[in-house]
């Protein structure tokens, strides 16, 4: 199944974007929709982000952006004004497939241009109109289209939990306990998850994925916070391999159901670990003095102005509970 969706989650084909009547789901999709928060970025990252760069950019020139959308988009994505006078000539002569042979000579991330167009389509299109429009142009069924809702982002992939002793020690004085952590960043990650397994999600469901949580920015959901990771902050592979060993651990340690998270009734996952590590940034709480929000007018429709600038890319500080 996980071959099926990455096969037709890149074939993209190069066609418009029209808003369509919203129409009611199945249980699952609508309780994604309803109760996890699922936004339209949500929606065009998990369907589209293992793309090439011709089907992504097929996506650009086919949804109906206007050029100074479009310029917007590729401004954002890293592209200097040479380059984008060189891919747009390049689209007007050959189409999709001279865009991308241009981009190609950029030595750029077509991952970047994916993500730079949902922070403009999220704004553009809500989340009803953005499901039925990759239902409609890939073919997808409601139960393949939930596949791929689910899968991980590229790179968030968890691999495999290391393998020997674990590398770390849980000691206590009086009341204070004690972690001692050795080894590579996925066996750290690994032991501190296997020790701590009960505590963290304690710390999950008792402080941080809470109505509070939410109200740090506005009226953004969490699960648009948890997209907002993929979408703007750039974390160190050691600390994703830290925080990858964490999750590992966690479902080798507690039965499902003791990983779910209270509030939203499904188990804690990868996005969720990382977007409690840069709380401190977006929310500007637990002791951070940046505050780098991540803006409303990047998760949702929001009148409300950003309060820092959301062009910027910010880097990660390992996991902290």
């Amino acid at each position: 199944m996980r071959a099926c969706i990455t096969f037709l989650a890149a074939a993209l084909l190069c066609i418009s974007l029209a808003p369509t009547q919203a129409r009611a789901y199945g249980k699952d999709l609508e309780d994604k929709i309803n109760r996890q928060k699922l936004n339209s970025a949500g929606v065009f990252l998990r369907v589209y982000h293992k793309g090439s760069a011709e089907k992504i950019l097929g996506v650009l020139y086919g949804t109906g952006l206007n050029d100074n959308q479009r310029s917007g988009v590729l401004q954002r994505a890293g592209l200097s004004r040479d380059q984008m006078l060189t891919l747009n000539t390049a689209a007007g002569a050959d189409g999709v497939k001279g865009a991308a042979k241009a981009f190609a000579s950029f030595k750029l991330d077509p991952e970047d241009v994916l993500k730079s167009l949902c922070l403009t389509l999220m704004r553009e299109y809500d989340v009803r109109t953005a499901i039925d429009f990759v239902m409609r142009r890939e073919g997808l069924n409601e139960e393949l289209l939930n596949a791929a809702l689910d899968m991980p982002y590229a790179g968030w992939e968890l691999g495999s939990a290391p393998q020997g002793d674990i590398t770390g020690t849980l000691t206590k004085t009086g009341d204070v306990d004690l972690l001692y952590l050795w080894g590579t960043p996925r066996q750290r990650g690994y032991a501190y998850g296997k020790l701590m397994a009960r505590a963290i999600m304690s710390v999950v469901n008792r402080h941080m994925l809470t109505d509070a949580m939410d109200g740090a920015v506005g009226d953004i959901p969490w699960d648009a916070i948890c997209d907002a990771q993929y979408l703007r902050f750039d974390f160190e592979p050691a600390h994703m391999e830290e925080v990858k060993g964490m999750l590992l651990a966690l479902e080798a340690e507690l039965p499902e159901k003791d990983r779910i998270i209270a509030k939203y009734n499904r188990p804690l996952k990868l996005a969720d670990l990382l977007a409690l590590q840069t709380s401190g940034d977006w929310a500007g709480i637990f002791g951070s003095v940046m505050c780098a929000r991540v803006g409303d007018s990047n998760l949702v429709d929001s009148s409300a102005a950003p309060a820092w600038d959301m062009e910027a890319s910010y880097s990660a500080i390992p996991l902290t509970l």
